[in-house]
């Protein structure tokens, strides 16, 4: 036992007779609850850390903060499947497989660099159209740049979906269904931004 604790069984006096039982212990008084001023003047301290927190800019932030972003971004998150095709049957491919794959495809390009891809499913997962977009050097030919870009993205659709996989499903004679469109979102003056 603790100097501080007391014995909850009534001890016996020296003639043998019960001692007194000790008083029992008064309830603390409830904690004070902050008055109208008290609050004011929390708020106060709150809104002044707050205002001195956004003015600072800690220079190691502004180094790490590209990582952070881009750990974030590569972190788990769900794919909708694309339907692929080969001669044994179908397959499903996750379609941030297919995105990474084009944008892996158009990095080459001295021209022009992949600013968003964009896949269109219908009910079956099959893919229906895919929009590119793109931003472009100034001074490079427009048209040209568009056409490489399509041309790029549609090999790329067909090597990892299969050629199966890009052909109306009705067995028309129709060479491709899949929609590849290509816009042209913005002009970039250094190529070296691209």
């Amino acid at each position: 036992m603790t100097g501080e604790e007391r014995p909850t069984e009534p001890v016996a006096g020296a003639d043998g007779a019960p001692a007194a039982q000790p008083a029992p212990a008064a309830e603390p008084a409830p904690a004070a609850q902050p008055g109208p001023a008290a609050a004011g003047l929390g708020a106060e301290r709150l809104a002044a850390a707050t205002a001195a927190m956004r003015q600072h800019t800690d220079r190691g932030w502004e180094q790490v903060r590209g990582d952070v972003i881009a750990a974030a971004m590569r972190a788990f998150r769900p794919s909708a499947p694309v339907r692929g095709e080969h001669g044994h049957g179908s397959f499903t491919v996750a379609s941030e497989v297919v995105v990474a794959a084009v944008r892996r495809a158009l990095d080459p390009l001295p021209d022009a660099s992949a600013d968003a891809v964009r896949l269109s499913t219908d009910d079956d997962d099959r893919l229906e159209r895919i929009v590119v977009a793109v931003v472009a050097a100034y001074g490079s030919p427009l048209l040209a740049v568009a056409d490489e870009v399509r041309a790029r993205t549609a090999a790329v659709l067909e090597r990892l979906l299969g050629p199966e996989a890009l052909r109306a499903p009705d067995g028309s004679g129709v060479e491709s269904v899949v929609e590849v469109d290509v816009h042209i979102g913005g002009v970039e003056v250094d190529p070296r931004r691209l």
